[in-house]
């Protein structure tokens, strides 16, 4: 049967997360567009974001899907998680561009999103480092997935 760590590869919960922050910064764009320094840009890279949780769940889904079939999906689950902790730091870094130097404020009535912004962005960063780096996952893709020697 499927274990824990089995449901943790699929970054499923990640995915998931990853939409609701987005729908957290998207309300505050709308909310806020006109103190945006670059409006234009942060829309963009907010739609990019986007578009990459969404290619995020659908990489999770796959390893689920493949779990269920009683595969095992090594690489598979190496791109799910690479991208999805790869994806996390993105999205936190579109956030602090939406927000300039108010986003890493991390107290007071003034600081965005209770101020959590900032320790966002550092655990975004340890996340491609806890679990795996994502030069182990890359290694696993290659060797693994494509069937390349290691390096």
């Amino acid at each position: 049967g499927a274990t824990t760590l089995d449901f943790e590869r699929s970054s499923i919960g990640s995915a998931v997360a990853h939409r609701q922050t987005l729908e957290r910064y998207l309300g505050y764009w709308r909310e806020h567009e006109d103190a945006v320094s670059n409006p234009e840009g942060v829309r963009e890279a907010l739609a990019e974001r986007w578009i990459e949780a969404a290619t995020a769940k659908m990489l999770s889904y796959r390893v689920i899907g493949m779990q269920a079939a009683g595969e095992i999906p090594n690489a598979e689950a190496s791109i799910a998680k690479m991208f999805s902790t790869e994806l996390s730091q993105r999205i936190a870094g579109t956030a602090i561009k939406m927000l300039g130097t108010a986003g890493i404020l991390n107290a007071g009535e003034s600081a965005p999103f209770e101020g959590r912004l900032g320790a966002a962005y550092v655990a975004s960063v340890s996340a491609t480092i806890a679990g795996g780096t994502s030069e182990i996952q890359r290694n696993i893709i290659a060797t693994r997935g494509l069937g390349l020697p290691r390096a």
